[in-house]
């Protein structure tokens, strides 16, 4: 009937504003519900008809009932949409096989062919979708917020999110090959989502990352890497003395950047602090020239 048909679309239009990957999920909850369904006998779908100014029994939250439906998966696969999850909206098969056998190397997820299998589910859900053969992207962002939920906030997410980080960086300084530099960043940022009482490995790393951002003229990001990292070497005692090359150049890379972004005054006070305390000229040379270019472009400013 098109005047029940009509209620029905007006209904779920309603709760989704027609959005295609909403409407899939609420069609799947009113299935799961009973509401919907398909007859063997006229080999159509049917629903119950709704009073009138009665609304459909679908939470507005599309992300608590996104979550509903992967609570309702296989663990196996649950666990795969959330190390996934925390890894980035589009990822690499191999980087997620990585990532899940290295929590435990005699799992089922230290074999590939099983991820693969897991991933392929995910896409028969409607929650994934296959980009390439090695690569799939979450079908929408609301798909991976619901699979981050999956994980409990607090502590439990404090250290699964530490796990996935420090797996990352390994992986990507120990690559031989060419590697994905993005995921340098997704490891940096979960590693520094908790406090830590090794402020050299923090430092270290940051340092890397905002290097990293600085080769790719990506001059706020690196900014703020390269701010994360000085904040660590001011609970070192003695960061110069201890860590030489380290703050050398770290002090380079924020220099050059702050000058960049045209924090000037900054950028100048960090640079004459690396000229300090730099043993060579050589090693001086890099910020002198970052500096006289600055004062180049400073000039044309005024």
């Amino acid at each position: 009937d098109d005047a029940e048909l009509q209620q029905l679309t007006k209904k779920l239009h309603a709760k989704t504003s027609g959005n295609v990957l909403f409407v899939l999920q609420a069609v799947e909850q009113l299935k799961r519900q009973n509401i919907l369904i398909f007859s063997r006998i006229t080999f159509q779908w049917e629903w119950k008809l709704l009073e009138e100014g009665e609304d459909l029994p679908i939470s507005d939250n599309i992300v608590a009932v996104i979550e509903s439906q992967i609570r309702e998966l296989p663990p196996e696969l649950q666990h795969v949409l959330a190390v996934a999850a925390y890894i980035r909206s589009n990822f690499c098969v191999h980087t997620l096989h990585q990532v899940l056998a290295d929590d435990d190397p005699a799992s089922i997820y230290s074999d590939l062919h099983a991820v693969i299998d897991f991933l392929e589910q995910g896409v028969r859900e409607r929650l994934l979708v296959p980009d390439s053969p090695t690569q799939y992207s979450f079908a929408h962002d609301r798909v991976q917020q619901a699979a981050h939920g999956l994980i409990p906030f607090g502590e439990t997410r404090d250290k699964f999110r530490v796990r996935i980080g420090h797996c990352l960086l390994r992986m990507h300084q120990t690559a031989s090959t060419t590697h994905d530099d993005g995921m340098l960043f997704v490891a940096a940022d979960h590693l520094n989502s908790v406090q830590t009482k090794d402020h050299v490995f923090s430092t270290s790393m940051n340092l890397e990352v905002g290097e990293k951002a600085l080769q790719m003229a990506a001059f706020a990001p690196a900014a703020s890497y390269l701010r994360k990292a000085a904040s660590g070497t001011k609970r070192i005692r003695d960061p110069w003395g201890d860590h030489y090359d380290v703050c050398l150049r770290l002090y380079r890379a924020r220099s050059s950047v702050e000058l960049s972004l045209g924090n000037f005054a900054l950028g100048y006070s960090l640079g004459d602090e690396l000229i300090l305390r730099a043993k060579s000229v050589s090693e001086r040379l890099p910020t002198y020239l970052s500096m006289a270019n600055a004062l180049g472009r400073e000039d044309k400013l005024l």
